[in-house]
């Protein structure tokens, strides 16, 4: 019971603590916009937001805090500061309107900096209790002989390599005899393929001619097959002729048809054209007479709205007329009722004396 009692009180002392914090930061921000409001340019503005003693008494700081210093500018009001900040406190729409101007003094704002750093700081720290703190140590030390114990391996398989790149060394000269012997045998190995690749040219030179001399005479029967496809072809291109000449009449009877029909639509878009415009005039005609409605309703609109007016008013007066009535029933029907019970009450009265 006691430990959670503690544990308790610990966090309660970290809440204020983390509380006042807060409470300082929000002051230093409200007193770091404070020197630029009170400009002159800009004090006008405040006046909506205070009251008459109020602005006043904020005038006086200021006059007797410039007296003090000798200057003309407006600055903190000195001795007087706690005071003008119950002011500002208190009057919640002046408290957000200088939250949410962005200039701030620049010496304020570096001191309010520092704070988060340090708010961050405490709560990094105090997020651990005396087990945690503890634990992290040892696991910290754990980690430190970890990191001593690698670095002695790591030193030691340095050593290994600079030994093993010695021995590597002899073997690396030893590998270059071998390439040394190894291009001597491709420089012979070269001149053989050499050798043998100009006896391979004159076997494909061979090999060529036969192929041409065969060309030569693919080359002489195609020429021959040409003649009988040209042949072919004039014959073919006779009768293509004649099947353009039939064509070419029919194009022509087409034609003539064609243009028979465009007379006759000619003809009937006239008729059209007419009956077009006919209904244009009906159209405006009747969009005239729209017009004229169209007026004639607005014209007629105050006599409609005074209609409605007399509508209302005589409905609110036979609902104040219905209203009197049923009020009027209700206060007899309760006369009656108190008039029987006192009449009963006096009879009571009679009966016993």
């Amino acid at each position: 019971m006691n430990q959670e009692y503690q544990k308790v009180e610990n966090e309660a002392q970290k809440q204020r603590f983390f509380n006042v914090l807060l409470q300082v930061l929000d002051d230093l921000e409200i007193l770091a916009k404070v020197p630029y409001i009170l400009t002159p340019n800009y004090f006008h503005k405040l006046q909506k937001f205070l009251c008459k003693d109020d602005l006043e008494c904020i005038k006086y700081f200021l006059v007797s805090s410039c007296e003090v210093r000798k200057t003309t500018e407006f600055g903190a009001a000195d001795d007087n500061s706690a005071h003008f900040m119950s002011i500002i406190k208190k009057n919640n729409p002046l408290l957000e309107h200088i939250r949410t101007q962005q200039n701030m003094e620049p010496t304020v704002l570096h001191l309010i900096e520092f704070i988060n750093t340090v708010l961050g700081l405490f709560q990094d720290r105090l997020s651990f209790t005396g087990v945690e703190a503890i634990e992290i140590n040892q696991k910290l030390r754990a980690a430190y002989h970890r990191n001593k114990f690698y670095k002695e391996r790591i030193e030691f398989f340095t050593k290994q390599q600079q030994t093993l790149e010695e021995e590597l060394g002899g073997v690396l000269s030893q590998q270059t005899a071998i390439l040394d012997g190894c291009k001597v045998e491709i420089e012979a190995a070269q001149k053989a393929n050499k050798k043998l690749m100009e006896e391979k040219m004159k076997q494909t030179l061979k090999i060529m001619s036969d192929q041409t001399q065969i060309s030569e005479e693919k080359q002489e029967f195609l020429v021959e097959e040409f003649e009988t496809i040209k042949s072919e072809y004039d014959n073919l291109l006779i009768s293509h002729i004649e099947i353009e000449k039939k064509l070419r009449a029919k194009r022509s009877k087409a034609e003539a048809q064609l243009h028979s029909w465009i007379t006759k639509y000619d003809t009937d878009i006239g008729d059209k054209q007419a009956e077009f415009e006919k209904l244009t005039e009906q159209y405006e005609e009747l969009d005239k007479i729209y017009v004229k409605l169209e007026e004639d309703t607005v014209e007629q609109e105050p006599i409609y709205e005074q209609c409605v007016e007399e509508k209302e008013a005589e409905q609110e007066e036979v609902h104040n007329q219905c209203s009197i009535v049923f009020l009027l029933n209700r206060s007899a029907r309760r006369i009656q009722r108190y008039w029987r019970l006192y009449h009963l009450k006096v009879s009571k009265r009679r009966k016993k004396a």
